[in-house]
């Protein structure tokens, strides 16, 4: 306990690999469903159809990691940076919940429309892949926010280094930053 309070984890990196798993699952699944109806194999709608149903145990696990990761970036003084990343992650969770149900459904309806031979209207599957690349989307961009904060806290650091004894270097330091992100301090 007091391993992890003097060094504690780092709630991105925790909250990122609890995620990471669950989009990849969710595009893959979206793409074999658009696959499955736009060959008709009945199949693999149903393998998709049971991996949709296992993704609910990894969203409860990935909101469980979000909470503990919430909390220990709100006790902790060197993770508190994290907390807006963090809230990015809990606004994406209630769209993921909702992405897993909806895809079960898509993927029910699917392995459904394939079992009674029902025609398959054409941009369907196409519109499906759309999905796929949506998700793919949203992952992407909060890993890349997360890459970003970190480049923009390395050059922060950086120039600190080169003007540690110069209060004038300090000062120009400060409201170049201020400036640049829309802020006076």
């Amino acid at each position: 306990m007091a391993i992890n309070h003097l060094f504690p984890v780092n709630p991105e990196r925790l909250v990122e690999s609890a995620a990471r798993p669950i989009f990849e699952q969710l595009f893959t699944a979206l793409e074999d469903i658009a696959e499955a109806l736009e060959e008709g194999d009945l199949e693999l709608a149903e393998a998709v159809l049971d991996r949709t149903r296992r993704l609910d145990e990894q969203v409860r696990g990935f909101d469980e990691v979000l909470a503990a990761g919430h909390e220990t970036a709100r006790l902790s003084p060197t993770r508190r940076r994290s907390l807006k990343h963090l809230e990015l992650y809990a606004s994406a969770s209630i769209r993921m919940e909702l992405a897993v149900i909806n895809t079960r459904v898509l993927a029910r309806g699917a392995a459904n429309a394939i079992r009674r031979q029902d025609r398959v209207p054409e941009p369907l599957p196409r519109a499906v892949l759309d999905l796929s690349r949506a998700v793919r989307a949203l992952a992407s961009y909060l890993e890349e926010y997360e890459a970003q904060r970190t480049l923009v806290g390395l050059r922060w650091r950086r120039r600190a280094g080169r003007h540690r004894h110069s209060m004038r270097g300090t000062i120009s330091l400060l409201a170049c930053s201020s400036a640049r992100f829309g802020r006076w301090l």
